[in-house]
């Protein structure tokens, strides 16, 4: 359980480095980077400054930007 813990804890407590989105949809970084993306998208002004464009929210449970 702890070892599975731990790559969460680091991307939490870690600061936000330079998104790679390509490596991210084509699935070669790993959970911490998966999770790191939590925070990101949870704010969409982070999500901005990240480069990502909110699009129109047509469902409320789901939240979409233009890559």
């Amino acid at each position: 359980m702890l070892r599975t813990a731990l790559p969460l804890l680091f991307a939490v407590s870690a600061p936000a480095a330079a998104l790679d989105l390509p490596a991210l949809i084509e699935c070669r970084q790993g959970v911490a980077e998966q999770a790191a993306l939590a925070p990101l998208l949870a704010d969409p002004l982070k999500a901005v400054a990240h480069g990502l464009q909110p699009l129109p929210q047509g469902n409320q449970f789901m939240s979409e930007y233009r890559l």
